[in-house]
Formats: structure tokens, sequence, C-alpha cells
């Protein structure tokens, strides 16, 4: 996917960094010793790594609603680790490896969290499929469950915002406003994200006429701003 050979990019890039800088100087290791006790030299410490943080959470961790937690986090992390900070390289780019590792855990839970929605999602469309009064026939019931399998597998081939997205608006009826709220991004992104991922999702299934028929029952029932 394009995000993550952008995160690939970002990762190799700074890894290059790290790799052509020079031994520091022991200025750098003196103010890492020195934050923990002066005010000074812990505004310095802010003053060098912030900026990075900011700039390298907002690209691997695009349109994160906890991005300004996750900042937060690498700022503690940083602190807590100075004692172990020996100027192996630039302040800067060792706070870089930090900030690398928080971002991966945030994009671990991330995934988790949208496995859960995708989850969610199918069992909320099979039970309204198969309703809740007598068992459907055996075939039928083997039916349904096939086309569950060929709407997982095309969801799955979605972009995983786009994906989300549609699942979330479509699937589980939030409204607009509340997908763009869980997603952590812009209302107007959110919009597109929906457009996109539905007209994507549509033209994969449009010669599975089962699917369309369930497609456009959901995305009839759907219609909140």
């Amino acid at each position: 996917m394009d995000e993550d050979r952008h995160r690939k990019s970002v990762v190799n890039s700074q890894a290059a960094t790290a790799t052509m800088s020079p031994v520091v100087s022991m200025d750098s290791v003196r103010l890492a010793r020195d934050a923990s006790s002066d005010p000074r030299a812990a505004r310095r410490v802010v003053e060098k790594v912030l900026p990075r943080i900011r700039h390298r959470i907002a690209l691997l961790v695009p349109f994160d609603a906890e991005a300004a937690d996750l900042e937060n986090q690498c700022l503690l992390e940083v602190f807590r680790s100075l004692g172990r900070y020996r100027g192996e390289a630039s302040l800067a780019t060792w706070a870089d490896r930090i900030t690398y590792r928080v971002a991966m855990r945030a994009l671990k839970r991330r995934r988790r969290r949208e496995r859960t929605v995708l989850l969610a999602a199918s069992e909320r469309i099979e039970s309204h499929s198969l309703g809740a009064g007598a068992l459907p026939a055996p075939d039928e019931q083997t039916a349904h469950h096939a086309m569950m399998g060929r709407l997982q597998e095309h969801l799955g081939l979605l972009h995983e915002t786009q994906r989300t997205a549609v699942v979330l608006k479509v699937f589980l009826g939030h409204s607009m406003k509340e997908v763009a709220a869980i997603m952590g991004a812009p209302l107007e992104t959110t919009r597109s994200r929906v457009k996109t991922g539905l007209s994507d999702l549509r033209r994969r299934v449009e010669r599975d006429h089962p699917l369309m028929e369930l497609l456009g029952r959901q995305t009839d029932s759907a219609r909140t701003p």
C-alpha cells in the first residue's frame, strides 16, 4: 500500500541519517545527563526533539486522534531513557528511534481496532440478513456464509482507511461525524474516504448480484449526515 511504502521510506531515511551521523561531542551527553535535574537543560532537550517528534508522528501515524498523546508519550520515554544516552548518535536521531517505536505500537493498536470493527460489521450484517426468526434452510445458510466471505474479501482489498470508514458508516450505521471522531480525521477527509471506498467496493461487487443487493440495502439505511 502507498501508506506502508511511505512509512518504510521514512524509517529508511531515519536509518540512513543515523548511519551517517558521526559520534557527537560530549555536550549532548552532558545535556542529557543534566536534563533530569536542571530545568534549563530539560527545556533544551525539548526544543531539540519535540519538533522532530511532531513531524515524524504526523508522517508515521497520520490522522490519529491521539497524536498529541503520542507526542507526549514520546517525550516521556525520551526523558525516561536519557540516562542510557551515550552519544552514539545525535540526541535528535536517538530520539527518532524512540518515536518510531511509539508510532509502531500505535499502528498495531489501530489495526487491532480495525479488525474489531470488521468483525462487528460482519456479525451485524449476518444477524440482520438471517433475521431473528426460525433458522433458515441449510442451503440458505451456506449461501449466506459464502456471500459474507466474498464481502470480507472485497473489503480487504480496499485501502485500510477507506475500508474502516465504509464499514463504520455503511455497515455499522455511524453518522459521518461519528466516523470522523472514531478515526480521528477531519470531516471532509472522512466524507472523501467513504465516497471513494464505497465507489471502489461497488465496482468490485458489480457482477455479484446478491452482494450488490446487500450493499444497496446497507447504503440506503445509512443515508444520514
